[in-house]
């Protein structure tokens, strides 16, 4: 690239490279946008591909470059918020070891070397290295550590310990000690809060109403400054609760977080349900749904706290006007009915209705279906050869890197058993059975589709003997030879070719695919990882695969299903990995 960076040089373009990332700058908005577009014309022209999802056309003064943020207004570059709380993590290991250190002082007398086990690789790198040059707080923490052991003349080792191995650790972070940890129940303090605040403010005037009379005055500055007359203890929820409410001190923002599964929690344990009870009750909705529930009961908490209303005993009036506040915040139909289900999962009733059931609310969320109707991805899927193509010139598999070996391993599950990226994540080597052409998985996790009389499908991954390039069976068995010396006691299929070699997530595996779709010239923005479904059955179903093995295969019930969501059919069968794998 750097004959194509100098030739727009020589042109009277601005840009700074670094492999295949460019920082294309101006003077003016004008200039800025010349300069994108003969960069863009001319790196297409040599056949280069510009990556449309992370690539920036659009002239702006701050912008994201190599990991920073670079303001071209006031001339600072800044870390990512992600990237700084990473790092502000990172030190807490740090600052976790120093006090362990210190707290076993007594203990390390005798004691000239010690082992420090950390799940943590950052901490193990600059604990051994005495320092580092990538955080300067990290590198500080590090050489305070270093010369506390050379004080007390002790020599230190850190060692990295998988997470599930530190057992003992883990169990002591997690362990109640109610000695020690405690707090006020959030739902009674609230209720009783905001009714003695109202009284306190009434008999006292401008008095401030929720002052602690302090044992030694003279240790603390006293205040000769009124107070606002609104009640400080409701000034401060409101600007906790939302940051756009106007006219309070910044002083009195404090940070007040609501928890909505567990307000749940609690009002079914104030019915008389006993706590192991409620917890099974819990159980009833998955993770990602009390997550999308959370969203929307905090919001429901917000919405009550700004009008002073009830968030518990209400009225059906309010809580439309509440759906009518989340329509005017841009939010679709489909959005509207996961707050719907929020509020009755709450436990809000209406003429001994649950509220997601009230003919009001249902006649609601039926206008506002016309109002804003959903809109149905017509695009046709991509073709499964593209991506075959690119997979095969990943051969021969003992040649290329383990990179793109799980890479290609992870793209020829997901193709020949047309399988999301959750099952992908939730294979296991206990569960894996060995045969003569092919290796069959068992999965005894639950997945998206799994319920009551449901059997999960074997994910079986076939020899392909018409082209060894794509065969998934030879591509695992290398993958399994690869990774033995660094797989330790990890039961989990798929790991990070990079290092602690850990299992990795469900967003990893869809973020591979989508790596592999987009390196085989696949448009990204459009189809994403689960794109990966429809492409596979709607090529077993070119290729005359019976729709009932198609269902099978993906897990689908009903025809309709495949239909309708995927506009194919969904595959399953012995025969679908090679109809899938025929050009």
């Amino acid at each position: 690239m750097k004959v194509v960076y100098a030739s727009l040089r020589k042109m009277g373009y601005v840009n700074v490279g670094y492999i295949d990332d460019s920082l294309l700058l101006g003077d003016t908005e004008l200039e800025c946008k010349n300069n994108v577009t003969e960069t863009v014309n001319m790196v297409s022209s040599l056949g280069f591909i510009v990556h449309k999802d992370k690539s920036v056309f659009t002239p702006k003064k701050c912008i994201k470059f190599l990991g920073f943020y670079i303001d071209s207004e006031t001339m600072i570059v800044t870390l990512p918020v992600e990237r700084q709380d990473t790092i502000a993590k990172e030190c807490k290991h740090l600052q976790t070891v120093y006090y362990a250190l210190k707290s076993f002082k007594d203990d390390l007398n005798t004691v000239e070397n010690v082992k420090i086990l950390t799940d943590n690789t950052t901490a193990v790198s600059y604990i051994n290295s005495m320092g580092g040059i990538k955080s300067i707080e990290c590198n500080r923490i590090a050489r305070k550590i270093w010369i506390w052991c050379f004080e007390h003349q002790i020599w230190l080792i850190a060692t990295h310990i998988p997470g599930k191995l530190n057992t003992k650790a883990d169990y002591q972070s997690r362990n109640f000690n109610d000695q020690i940890e405690w707090q006020l129940n959030k739902n009674n303090f609230e209720k009783h809060d905001r009714t003695l605040c109202k009284e306190d403010y009434k008999r006292q005037g401008r008095r401030a109403v929720c002052g602690t009379t302090l044992a030694n005055p003279t240790m603390v500055c006293s205040s000769n400054e009124t107070v606002n007359k609104q009640s400080i203890c409701y000034q401060s929820k409101q600007k906790a609760i939302d940051s756009t409410i106007q006219g309070h001190s910044s002083s009195f923002r404090k940070d007040i977080e609501f928890d909505g599964m567990s307000d749940i929690r609690n009002r079914l344990q104030n019915r008389g349900i006993s706590e192991k009870t409620s917890t099974i009750i819990m159980a009833s909705w998955r993770s990602g749904t009390q997550k999308q529930y959370k969203t929307y009961i905090k919001k429901w908490f917000i919405f009550c706290l700004e009008r002073k209303e009830d968030k518990f005993h209400t009225s059906v009036e309010l809580v439309l006007e509440f759906l009518t506040y989340l329509f005017e915040c841009g939010l679709s139909y489909s959005a509207l009915n996961s707050a719907r289900s929020a509020l009755s999962a709450f436990g809000l009733t209406f003429d001994n209705v649950p509220v997601g059931k009230h003919p009001l609310v249902i006649r609601f969320l039926k206008g506002v279906y016309h109002l804003r109707p959903t809109v149905h991805n017509d695009v046709n899927i991509w073709d499964v050869s593209i991506v075959l193509r690119l997979l095969r010139r990943l051969s021969p598999v003992a040649d290329i890197s383990v990179k793109d070996l799980t890479l290609k391993l992870v793209m020829l599950i997901a193709l020949t058993n047309a399988t999301r990226s959750q099952s992908i994540h939730l294979l296991k080597l206990s569960n894996m059975q060995k045969q003569k052409d092919c290796f069959r998985f068992k999965i005894f996790d639950l997945l998206k589709q799994s319920r009551p009389g449901y059997k999960n499908p074997e994910v079986i991954l076939k020899s392909f003997p018409p082209d060894r390039r794509l065969c998934v069976y030879l591509v695992l068995k290398e993958y399994l030879k690869r990774t033995v010396d660094i797989r330790s006691e990890e039961d989990s299929l798929i790991l990070s070719y990079i290092k602690p070699h850990k299992k990795v997530s469900c967003s990893t595996i869809s973020r591979w695919i989508k790596s592999i779709m987009c390196r085989a010239g696949i448009d990204t923005s459009i189809f994403k990882a689960h794109s990966t479904r429809s492409a596979s059955t709607s090529k077993a179903k070119q290729n005359n695969v019976p729709v009932s093995d198609i269902l099978a295969k993906a897990g689908w019930s009903s025809s309709t299903t495949f239909g309708k969501f995927y506009d194919k059919t969904v595959t399953t069968s012995d025969v679908f990995a090679e109809k899938v794998l025929q050009i």
